[in-house]
């Protein structure tokens, strides 16, 4: 089991202090899906995913149910894989589904940065794609609340979503 030791704890409190909590999710201990579902359930009006690497699994399933019944909106930036890893055109078009009436998808193959930001509050930054695998992998994410940090996030997704394709699907 995977162990914080003594001088972790407390700089984990200085980040926490400062706005940033750090996630360290060993394999043992999944987390990152787990901290992006307690992330979006705060959110009240929107959620950007830059994610290269998406597969529709149930907790996606679920929070896009949520943001539905809520009015969350949720755009997707991701990338198309033309194999079966990743997302592919079958995963794009249950996708393209799932958020009739509550997103859309953009694509961008050059994308390989994971993060999302929930309305204009929180940006989480992680290591691991949003596919069933980061439950089973070492991972790690940092989840930032400090204003300047969330607005360069929401400043570098919209140029990445500006300069992506849609998704025709």
């Amino acid at each position: 089991m995977f162990k914080w030791r003594r001088g972790m704890i407390i700089r984990k409190l200085a980040h926490k202090a400062a706005g940033i909590v750090v996630i360290p999710c060993p394999a043992e201990q999944a987390g990152v899906l787990d901290q992006f579902d307690a992330l979006r359930k705060e959110a009240e009006r929107e959620i950007r995913i830059a994610n290269p690497s998406i597969t529709v699994e149930d907790i996606l399933r679920r929070a896009v149910t949520e943001c539905r019944e809520k009015g969350v909106r949720i755009r997707i930036l991701t990338r198309r894989y033309e194999s079966g890893f990743g997302t592919n055109e079958d995963t794009l078009r249950e996708l393209s589904n799932l958020l009739k009436g509550v997103g859309e998808i953009r694509i961008r193959q050059s994308l390989h940065a994971k993060f999302f930001i929930f309305d204009d509050k929180c940006v989480y930054i992680t290591s691991a794609n949003l596919v069933k695998g980061a439950f089973y992998n070492d991972e790690i994410g940092v989840v930032v609340r400090t204003e300047d940090a969330v607005r360069d996030a929401i400043e570098y997704f919209e140029e990445l979503w500006k300069n992506a394709e849609e998704c025709k699907t």
